[in-house]
């Protein structure tokens, strides 16, 4: 009997006047495959519960899990703890939960999503003199029931990213496209990327049930120039180059949401779940300002629970990292001596740390040199 996994995620939307190309993945270069040794740059000790990963100029910051009272930690390149900051709560410079930290090169400043609130949080300062958190724009929710009508305004995640023009790439719920581009007060400026046909993936889906398959990530790298999407149960891949106010963006569908099991819950409800031989790709995704480093796992869910290391932490890991340039072309494959969770490449690609974790180490931040 196959297990059901319900598919719980809203969809994705991205910026600007748009040059349209698509794309299929081509290599006109030969792909370099590379082993990776590791040294530990953090272990247990130093850290609370790490969720996720960014490398700036100067360090390391970490997104806690909202078990700890702060959600941000940031270090220095030695592991030196130098600042914890933003207190988890509900008042105007807390957060409830945030899922990554963009860094944002022009400043030195970071920015995150509070989820909870759909909240845009700037944190300006430094790690050498802390970080003062600043509330910049709260996104407009969807408010009305049809969510597929295109007039009725985006659904958003905490899926987002702010680009060098001081517009941002948030996730968008509506047929109008997977990625939307809004400005500084939060308006809709553009809607991009088509959704993929939804026949091509299972003539029973509605085209909101398709819609919500697509569960992306948004990283944008720190000079604000370049932005990706992927996807965690699709292999689809977003390319987006800024220029001033324009996105050229190349897309990339290697393979679309696979054995799906759908259910009729009425007339003109339907919903889809993924099943235990439905295919992960996306475990994480970080971007320096020429490349693109993916996270990829490109399992069956049945078989990402035959690992020892999902028995051991019950969590999903992968060992292998696709670097892509900025047009999407594939152009490394990193094979990483651990599992892990987690990446984050330093803005000059030099080093690569990623997050891991077992019953008997904890908690670990390693760091690769590139």
């Amino acid at each position: 009997m196959k297990k059901l996994y319900y598919i719980s995620h809203l969809i994705l939307s991205l910026p600007l006047f748009v040059n349209t190309s698509c794309a299929q993945n081509s290599h006109d270069k030969p792909i370099e495959i590379e082993q990776l040794t590791s040294e530990v740059f953090m272990n247990e000790e130093e850290l609370q519960t790490p969720m996720s990963l960014t490398a700036t100029d100067k360090g390391l910051a970490i997104v806690n899990t909202n078990k700890t009272d702060n959600l941000i930690d940031v270090y220095d390149k030695t592991g030196k703890l130098r600042s914890s900051f933003l207190v988890k709560g509900e008042g105007p410079k807390e957060a409830m939960r945030i899922s990554n930290i963009q860094y944002i090169e022009k400043d030195k400043s970071l920015c995150a999503m509070d989820s909870y609130r759909n909240t845009i949080l700037n944190m300006t300062g430094s790690i050498e003199n802390g970080y003062e958190v600043e509330p910049t724009l709260t996104l407009k929710k969807n408010t009305n029931d049809n969510a597929l009508d295109v007039s009725s305004g985006i659904i958003y995640t905490n899926a987002f990213g702010q680009l060098a023009n001081g517009n941002i790439i948030v996730s968008n719920g509506t047929v109008a496209g997977m990625l939307a581009i809004v400005n500084g007060n939060g308006d809709l400026i553009k809607t991009i990327v088509p959704y993929p046909d939804k026949n091509l993936v299972n003539e029973q889906l509605t085209d909101w049930a398709n819609i919500q398959l697509y569960y992306p990530y948004i990283r944008v790298s720190p000079n604000g120039k370049f932005a990706v999407a992927a996807y965690t149960e699709a292999d689809v891949r977003t390319f987006m180059n800024i220029d001033k106010d324009s996105v050229a963006y190349n897309v990339y569908i290697d393979s679309y949401p696979n054995d799906l099991y759908i259910q009729e819950s009425g007339p003109d409800f339907v919903q889809a779940f993924y099943t235990s031989e439905s295919y992960s790709y996306t475990q994480d995704l970080s971007l320096s300002n020429n490349y693109a480093y993916q996270l990829y796992i490109g399992l069956k869910q049945n078989e990402i629970r035959e690992l020892d290391i999902y028995k051991d932490t019950r969590r999903s890991s992968s060992n292998t990292v696709k670097v892509f340039d900025k047009n999407g072309s594939l152009r490394r494959i990193l094979n990483l001596d651990k599992w892990v969770q987690a990446i984050a490449v330093t803005p000059d690609d030099k080093y690569l740390y990623a997050l891991g974790e077992s019953s008997a180490d904890g908690y670990y931040i390693l760091k690769y040199e590139l």
